[in-house]
């Protein structure tokens, strides 16, 4: 039996593919217990990073998902709506009509079968003009509605949409992330971490590793992110004092530094940008930084200080802007007093993306 040459030459090829195959497996086979150990523990470290990023593309998921029920339903209410539409042409031709026969009926009086009173049929043309009149009102209410409802669905889905970009786009800078997420760990359990961060609260801690990330990612030698000693090592016990390190982001002469405050335990942040309204302040509503997040700073505040109010806190100096976007990236949450804006969900990412603007855009 002859073959083709081409046949012949990919009869060829997978012989070799069988071969590299057969090779492949001797190989893995030859492998030891030990190698497959440390195989293992190396593979170890990036296991908290894996976690995270499935719980991203669990959000991610989830976005397609919202969005495609979005599309379906506004999908059904524009097909509604081009039903209302065909019913309202209608019922205008069916009333265009009735109004022509009504000016017949007063142009002709001698009408009916039989000897029928005119006016009885005038009458009855009438009830049935007004009834239709009556509908076709309701079914412009009915179109109305529709298409306030499909603004509504089309702002709610775009708004997802937006959302779902946002996270696409931090897809790379996780990736990139993996090894360096390893190397801060390793390097941590090498002792190559300043000792200052050991002394971090845990909330500054997590500020410091995502900012840390952030920089690391950007690549500008002008980008940097420290831990800072407080240079009053006053051991006053004001309630107010934050603590001692806090985390300062620097990018040329700009820089936002985030501080602790144990007494009220909340994050307050202060800046030396050109804006005197406050920063990010479009991620949550009324968010200017003058009030706490954290309903419990009120009570601890009227218990230490009772003389000092919230506004006197924040103007007087004692703190920086207490935002809510940098509790979400201290990783701290707190249930709002308004419960509308739990549909809000804010994330790291979306915080330390504004930010990047903000010290890019900033003159």
């Amino acid at each position: 039996m002859s073959y083709t040459h081409e046949e012949a030459n990919s009869f060829s090829q997978f012989k070799q593919l069988a071969e590299d195959l057969r090779m492949k497996m001797e190989e893995i086979h030859t492998i030891t217990p030990s190698a497959r150990k440390r195989f293992i523990e190396e593979n170890t470290e990036s296991g908290n990073i894996q976690i995270l990023l499935s719980e991203i593309l669990s959000c991610h998921n989830k976005c397609v998902a919202q969005r495609d029920q979005i599309e379906d339903e506004f999908q059904n209410e524009q097909e509604m709506s081009d039903s209302a539409n065909d019913k309202l042409l209608e019922s205008e031709l069916h009333l265009q009509i009735l109004k022509d026969e009504v000016n017949d009926l007063k142009r002709f009086r001698a009408l009916g079968d039989g000897g029928s009173n005119p006016n009885e049929v005038i009458r009855t043309k009438l009830q049935e003009r007004a009834k239709l009149t009556t509908r076709m009102e309701q079914l412009k209410l009915e179109e109305m509605n529709a298409a306030h409802s499909l603004l509504g669905r089309k702002a709610e889905y775009d708004k997802l949409n937006s959302k779902l970009s946002h996270l696409q786009e931090f897809f790379p800078l996780f990736s990139q992330s993996q090894p360096i997420y390893s190397e801060t760990v390793a390097a941590m359990g090498q002792g190559m971490i300043p000792q200052e961060v050991y002394k971090l609260p845990l909330p500054l801690f997590m500020i410091y590793m995502r900012l840390t990330i952030y920089v690391i990612n950007r690549m500008d030698p002008e980008l940097e992110c420290v831990v800072q000693e407080s240079e009053n090592n006053s051991t006053d016990s004001n309630t107010a004092v934050p603590h001692a390190y806090s985390i300062v982001l620097r990018y040329n002469q700009k820089q936002i530094a985030f501080y602790y405050h144990p007494g009220l335990q909340v994050i307050s942040v202060r800046h030396n940008l050109p804006t005197q309204y406050g920063i990010l302040i479009g991620l949550y509503p009324n968010d200017n930084g003058n009030v706490s997040p954290n309903p419990s700073t009120y009570y601890l505040l009227k218990t230490a200080i009772p003389t000092l109010s919230m506004d006197e806190l924040v103007s007087g100096g004692h703190t920086g802007r207490m935002y809510r976007w940098s509790q979400v990236l201290a990783g701290l949450f707190f249930y709002p007093e308004n419960q509308n804006e739990l549909t809000i969900q804010v994330t790291s990412f979306d915080v330390i993306h504004q930010l990047d603007i903000v010290l890019s855009e900033a003159v």
